[in-house]
C-alpha cells in the first residue's frame, strides 16, 4: 500500500498540469520528455486508482486527499470533451490545442471510465442523490453505447468486437473487450 500510494503521488506530481485545465499525460516528465498526450486511458485508469487507494487508505485524511483527486479527475475528464456523441463514446484523448482527437476510442476506454464512475458512486453520500444519479446515468450512457443494436463493438450476430478487428488489430486489440466486460460487472 504504501508504495502504492508512493507511485500515485508520483504520477499525479509528474504527470498532472494545468495544459488543457489538468489532466494527465499518457507519458512523458515535466522535462519534457516522452509522449505528452493526454489521453482517456490514462486519466481513466488515475481515477480508478485513487478510488482504490481511497478504499484502502491508512486513515480518514489519506482516503479523503485519494477521493479529492478522483473528484477533480472526473470534473476535468467529464468537461475534457473525449466524452462525445451525446455521451455514448469515450474517444481515445485531446488534440494539442484540447480538443477532442476522435480517435479510436476502444472498448476499455468505454470500460475503465465505468468501473472509476462505480467507485465514485459508492463513495458519495446517498443524501447527495443528483451527484448519484449523474454518475449512474453518466455509465449507463456509455454502457450502452457499446451494447445498443447497431453498436461499433458489436458484429452482426451481437458480440463484443474492435473496430480493428474488421481490418486486423495486433494481439493487445482483440483482449480489450474484456476489460470492458470487467469494468461492467464491476
Amino acid at each position: 500500500l504504501d508504495r502504492a500510494m508512493r507511485f500515485f503521488d508520483q504520477v499525479a506530481f509528474q504527470a498532472w498540469d494545468g495544459v488543457c485545465g489538468g489532466g494527465l499525460y499518457w507519458a512523458g516528465d515535466k522535462a519534457g520528455g516522452g509522449n505528452r498526450y493526454k489521453n482517456a486511458i490514462s486519466n481513466e485508469l488515475f481515477l480508478v486508482t485513487a478510488m482504490r487507494l481511497h478504499a484502502h487508505a491508512p486513515n480518514t485524511s489519506v482516503a479523503a486527499r485519494y477521493l479529492t483527486w478522483a473528484q477533480r479527475e472526473w470534473e476535468w475528464f467529464r468537461a475534457s470533451g473525449m466524452i462525445t456523441n451525446n455521451g455514448s463514446y469515450v474517444a481515445g484523448g485531446l488534440r494539442g490545442n484540447c480538443s477532442c482527437d476522435m480517435s479510436e476510442g476502444y472498448t476499455y476506454n468505454q470500460g475503465v471510465i465505468l468501473g472509476g464512475l462505480g467507485l465514485l458512486f459508492e463513495a458519495t453520500p446517498e443524501h447527495n442523490a443528483e451527484r448519484r444519479a449523474e454518475l449512474v446515468a453518466t455509465a449507463e450512457t456509455i454502457a450502452m453505447g457499446v451494447v445498443r443494436p447497431g453498436s461499433r463493438w458489436l458484429s452482426n450476430n451481437g458480440v463484443l468486437v474492435e473496430p480493428c478487428e474488421r481490418r486486423g488489430c495486433n494481439p493487445d486489440g482483440t483482449q480489450f473487450k474484456g476489460i470492458f466486460v470487467r469494468y461492467l460487472r464491476e
